[in-house]
């Protein structure tokens, strides 16, 4: 890119973050309609380069109850799990010098219920 000044600069070459650990984070994710908890077993994540990213979860039963966290997970081609919840947040977190993309996770998940 060429600034009016007459200066070039080069965005998003190299990975150096000076040791800042990057990472992204969703908001809360109502699972399938809200009524029902349900059990998650493990993600099938679609993710780039695989082991550079790790994956933490915040959960929760109701919109008001405390939030209670999962992980961090070492992603593989498929990472066991083990947490129940209505609604969840994913954060994913790549270490500092490497580059990371991800793509739509899936869960093997089953429905356990309105408790």
């Amino acid at each position: 890119m060429v600034c009016d000044d007459g200066n070039l600069y080069e965005h998003e070459v190299g990975q150096n973050r000076s040791g800042r650990q990057p990472y992204a984070m969703s908001g809360p994710v109502e699972l399938g309609s809200g009524e029902n908890t349900y059990s998650i077993y493990s993600i099938i994540p679609d993710e780039a380069n695989l082991g550079d990213v790790q994956v933490s979860f915040t959960t929760g039963d109701w919109t008001m109850s405390p939030d209670d966290a999962e992980g961090p997970f070492d992603l593989t081609d498929k990472t066991d799990v083990r947490f129940n919840a209505r609604r969840v947040a994913v954060k994913y977190e790549a270490d500092p010098d490497k580059d990371f993309r991800v793509g739509i996770f899936r869960f093997e998940a089953k429905v356990e219920g309105r408790r």
